[in-house]
């Protein structure tokens, strides 16, 4: 009743020959193991997704805070270097003389 493929290899024929000889009231038993591995692996295979996916998330956020922090760091470097402007310019700007 179980279908095989060719085995490639004598390990693989061994365990094609032994799934052979199962009796039939036992398969149920052997499906529900075999649906119980694939679910496990499954839930393990979400599971590892969801971890990478939060690790990626947390990397950009902290990638972002940097990049903020950098900006803001820039920006103050920029306003320190800045020039002031005289006080009789202000005036006449003030006064719209300019």
């Amino acid at each position: 009743m179980a279908l095989h493929a060719l085995a490639q290899s004598e390990e693989a024929f061994e365990k094609s020959q032994m799934f052979a000889m199962v009796p039939d009231d036992e398969m149920p038993r052997l499906a529900a193991e075999k649906h119980e591995k694939r679910e496990k692996r499954a839930r393990r295979k979400a599971n590892q997704k969801a971890k990478k996916t939060e690790a990626a998330l947390a990397q950009a956020e902290e990638e972002r805070r940097a990049r903020e922090e950098e900006e803001a760091t820039a920006l103050a470097a920029r306003k320190a270097n800045l020039i002031p402007v005289h006080e009789s310019l202000v005036e006449a700007l003030a006064k719209g003389r300019l």
